[in-house]
């Protein structure tokens, strides 16, 4: 049986209910969005991954707009200072192993002559991004950060008149004998009906009837301290990449926009309290956090298999939540949302359409899981943290056959298929850097590896580095494009001079 699609209803307010009212509003479904009366935003930054740029302008939104309204940055990967020991550094670019010769990618080279720093020789963009440069040759390898707050304030403004907003809380959910939702009742008294509900209301899950499988010793953390940071030194703090900074307690995102830097400590709250968290998070940030101010968020590390359910579907924490590790947040916001489109493309649906959603979603979050997972699956810190880590971690089959996968060679074969986030070179990239060993693939002379890896540091690498644009210049050039040209931007003179 076939069900019409036209009018959409979108309960919540966050990132995910106003990135997906965007994407869905653009391709011609009449919108709804319900949001409570008194919004609870976080908005202390937030990385994507590659493919929101795109989003973006999917939905209709001119890229040096959103840049500069969104407080954005340049992200060109994540380093993690600390993890597997207190001295290693993990560098993971979006830019994965090119070729360095004909047919010689650059892992494969690699693992010839694995004696060589994997950071300068095994991937790219690592000094180029540690002097705060970009390489705008290849600015499509680069994601972003931006303030998830001023990114909703920003779709709000720019769709409004394409979609309605209602601003009252539900009440009641009302449903048939066969749980399908036939209206929902607001606090306002209005009933609102819809061919279609989604269910962006967070981890309370207010309107879908799902069910949640835990994802406990795959995963560790289940809170987060949060506040943002003003910058002392923006030169070296805005840097063009995220930082997941393990700590005695658990990780540290620092996340730069434009205008301050978002942060926060993740961590188990069975093992450290509250209190001690925060204690530490001022102490990390030299006493420049605030502790009544650090706003505490907990969460339980799940996700359903059904994320749609006759008609209304989950997108973003609703369906799941694994941990700001990764950046997967809008990332699988992103890939939720195009991948309802898909199903509901001609305006209707079938039970086969749901089937497909549920199969594909489940896919891609395992997957995604796996890899986050994946990061913790070999520790040699003795913190009570990391212990209870390396006391109770699992390993899938999936992170199994990886391990096994690379004891041949780089994995390559792995591509992103549709709400994948995570390649074969991203798995390659994270497990050498956690330490597995990796086998020599094809027939290359181990000399002449590590002459091409010398050549394309030397010619490609260094060249990165020295040409690269001023990270801190490029956004401020936007910034100035956007509100010189396009005029779309309320800053007074002080706030612009001060970025």
């Amino acid at each position: 049986m076939n069900y019409k699609v036209n009018n959409i209803t979108i309960v919540g307010g966050g990132t995910s209910a106003w990135l997906t009212a965007a994407y869905l509003s653009k391709r011609g479904f009449n919108i709804t969005v319900i949001d409570k009366e008194v919004g609870t935003p976080i908005g202390v930054g937030e990385a994507t991954l590659l493919g929101f740029a795109s989003f973006m302008d999917d939905c209709g939104f001119e890229f040096e707009d959103w840049f500069t309204n969104c407080d954005a940055t340049f992200k060109a990967g994540i380093l993690y200072p600390g993890w597997v020991t207190q001295n290693n550094e993990v560098w993971a670019p979006f830019y994965l192993s090119p070729l360095v010769d004909a047919n010689i990618r650059m892992q494969d080279a690699w693992s010839h002559t694995q004696n060589l720093d994997f950071k300068t020789r095994g991937t790219c963009m690592y000094e180029v991004s540690k002097q705060n440069k970009i390489d705008r040759s290849v600015i499509d390898s680069y994601a972003f950060h931006v303030d998830a707050g001023k990114l909703v304030t920003y779709i709000q403004d720019r769709i409004m008149h394409r979609c309605k907003l209602i601003k009252s809380d539900v009440v009641t959910v009302i449903r048939n004998n066969n749980n399908k939702v036939e209206g929902l009742k607001l606090k306002d008294e209005r009933l609102i009906a819809s061919d279609l509900f989604i269910d962006c209301t967070g981890m309370k899950s207010i309107i879908n009837d799902v069910k949640y499988e835990s994802l406990y010793g795959r995963l560790f953390c289940n809170t987060a301290l949060a506040c943002p940071v003003q910058y002392t030194d923006k030169q070296n703090e805005m840097h063009p990449y995220t930082k997941a900074v393990a700590v005695d307690h658990g990780w540290i995102w620092i996340t730069p926009t434009a205008s301050r830097i978002g942060t926060g400590l993740v961590f188990d709250k069975n093992i450290t309290s509250v209190d001690s968290a925060k204690d530490f998070f001022v102490n990390f940030w030299d006493g420049r956090v605030d502790k009544n101010k650090i706003r505490v968020l907990d969460w339980t590390p799940q996700y359903t298999k059904t994320p749609w359910v006759n008609n209304v579907v989950s997108i973003g924490l609703s369906a799941g939540f694994i941990e700001p590790l990764e950046s997967t947040g809008i990332a699988l916001i992103i890939s939720q949302t195009k991948q309802l489109f898909d199903r509901i493309a001609d305006f209707s649906y079938t039970t086969d359409s749901i089937n497909l959603y549920n199969y594909q979603f489940t896919e891609s979050f395992e997957s995604s899981v796996d890899f986050v997972s994946s990061h913790y699956s070999n520790t040699e810190r003795t913190e009570p943290f990391w212990q209870n880590v390396k006391n109770n971690y699992v390993k899938t089959n999936n992170i199994e056959l990886k391990e096994e996968l690379i004891k041949s060679g780089p994995i390559y074969s792995e591509h992103k298929k549709s709400g994948h986030l995570f390649t074969g070179a991203n798995w390659t990239t994270w497990l050498i850097a956690l330490g597995n060993k990796v086998g020599a693939t094809k027939n290359i002379d181990s000399t002449y590896a590590q002459t091409v890896l010398d050549n394309y540091y030397n010619i490609v690498e260094k060249y990165r580095a020295v040409t690269g644009i001023d990270h801190i210049q490029e956004v401020k050039r936007i910034n100035l494009y956007t509100r010189t040209y396009l005029n779309k931007t309320e800053w007074s003179e002080e706030q612009f001079r001060g970025r």
